[in-house]
């Protein structure tokens, strides 16, 4: 479930329940919905206790993102919620790491599968440009990649492509967001961490893991 305790807390006080969270072993996850309020939510197993919370609809569930997971002290530093990150154009700091970025400023972005290491270590020697790797989803049937370079799509087959860039997603976190849910079905979402993992000229660049390294390692290995 996703709550929200925004219209009850302060951020300092949101701040010091995911340091509580964390010291409590709670498994969570962090979220921001993209439409006005631009509430962030936790989404917990089960409802909290002790706090005044707002529970989201599963209809409206659709329009939540991840928040971007920090990968070093600084980055976690620079991560932290703050009272003057107010509105959609605050928020992009934490719904965008560099290639979600780079996919809201580019033309032209696709997400697309492949079936192994193999086929995309083949692909990044053909294609020249970067093709960023967020892991597996949707119970491992799909790897998910992203490229920004539109000739990407003269390697693809059809049945590759999950989604395509339009107009609308010119809206921060839209294209995330359909990703999430006419893709994965609303069974998973993706996951974004401040470095992202990237195949270029057949080799896998792969970002140092810090910090919860079991949940790094599941999305970093293919």
């Amino acid at each position: 479930m996703y709550i929200t305790i925004d219209p009850y807390y302060t951020n300092q006080f949101y701040n010091e329940s995911k340091e509580a969270l964390k010291n409590n072993n709670v498994q969570f996850r962090e979220n921001i919905y993209i439409k006005p309020p631009y509430n962030w939510y936790f989404k917990l197993d089960q409802a909290p206790i002790m706090v005044n919370y707002d529970k989201l609809s599963e209809k409206d569930s659709r329009w939540v993102v991840s928040i971007v997971k920090p990968l070093t002290p600084s980055d976690e530093y620079k991560l932290l919620r703050r009272d003057n990150d107010i509105g959609p154009s605050a928020l992009l700091k934490f719904i965008e790491n560099e290639p979600m970025k780079q996919a809201r400023e580019s033309e032209f972005a696709v997400f697309f599968t492949v079936q192994n290491r193999e086929e995309l270590e083949k692909l990044s020697k053909e294609f020249p440009g970067k093709i960023w790797y967020f892991g597996k989803y949707y119970s491992n049937k799909f790897r998910v990649c992203l490229c920004t370079n539109k000739y990407i799509m003269n390697y693809l087959n059809t049945n590759q492509i999950l989604l395509e860039k339009t107009k609308e997603h010119a809206d921060s976190g839209r294209f995330e967001a359909d990703l999430n849910f006419k893709i994965f079905r609303g069974k998973d979402e993706l996951v974004k961490y401040t470095e992202t993992p990237y195949f270029q000229d057949g080799l896998y660049n792969r970002p140092k893991i810090v910090g919860d390294k079991t949940v790094q390692k599941n999305k970093f290995l293919i």
